[in-house]
């Protein structure tokens, strides 16, 4: 995973993605799957970490943190996924890495974008083809966020708490905002964005939102592409 240390901004929530070297197989069976999720969900205290969605698909990662620290989510994906490198070349007797370097991170900023964040990560089975309804894909957070279930290592975002709030039934209300389909344009952006590792923030931030954005990673020691901040039209 390299060694130069990296920092977030501590109480922020992100997009993370990790994918596999040159498209391979990271998950070759359950047993793959449960043993880096058990990892993942038994570290996620020890660096002060939410997990509020997630998605495991055969070669690559998807997750929606927040940390209360700058180095919570960087030292947690380092651990976990070394851990899992070890335990995959040790059952598959070979070496070297299944990750495509280091793993991306976006910034999520901004009225229901983790919500929007969300459901981007738990239509991911969907949208490749590995199921037809996304509560038929086992290794994602959706049937937590839609059933229930929190607390088994998946926590309540603010903006998902308070989404459901005045439904009678938020697991239901949740499960229709699924259901809705997201516009071409949206879908571009989100796709486009989170490939990169570029950040997600909305227009009523506004400039100086932005410039303290800038501010806040210069001083970081963030790489010099979370700079560039749009917003969703």
């Amino acid at each position: 995973m390299g060694s130069g240390k990296r920092y977030l901004l501590q109480g922020e929530t992100y997009f993370i993605s990790l994918l596999g070297h040159d498209g391979n197989i990271c998950f070759f069976d359950d047993a793959c799957y449960d043993r880096y999720l058990t990892q993942l969900t038994q570290c996620l205290g020890a660096f002060q970490v939410q997990l509020h969605s997630f998605v495991l698909l055969p070669n690559e990662i998807h997750l929606l943190m927040t940390s209360a620290t700058p180095t919570g989510i960087p030292g947690l994906m380092k651990l976990v996924s070394d851990a899992y490198v070890r335990y995959y070349n040790n059952r598959f007797e070979r070496s070297g890495t299944i990750w495509k370097g280091k793993f991306k991170s976006s910034l999520i900023k901004g009225n229901d974008l983790v919500l929007e964040c969300q459901k981007y990560i738990e239509l991911a089975p969907v949208r490749a083809g590995l199921v037809s309804f996304p509560g038929e894909y086992w290794w994602s957070a959706f049937c937590i966020n839609a059933f229930g279930g929190h607390g088994a290592g998946v926590t309540m975002h603010d903006q998902y708490r308070n989404f459901g709030k005045h439904s009678p039934n938020r697991f239901q209300h949740y499960r229709n905002f699924i259901a809705k389909t997201s516009s071409e344009t949206e879908q571009h952006l989100f796709e486009h964005r989170l490939s990169a590792g570029f950040p997600l923030a909305m227009q009523v931030y506004g400039a100086r939102r932005v410039k303290a954005v800038k501010r806040c990673h210069l001083h970081s020691g963030l790489p010099s592409r979370v700079t560039e901040v749009r917003a969703i039209a």
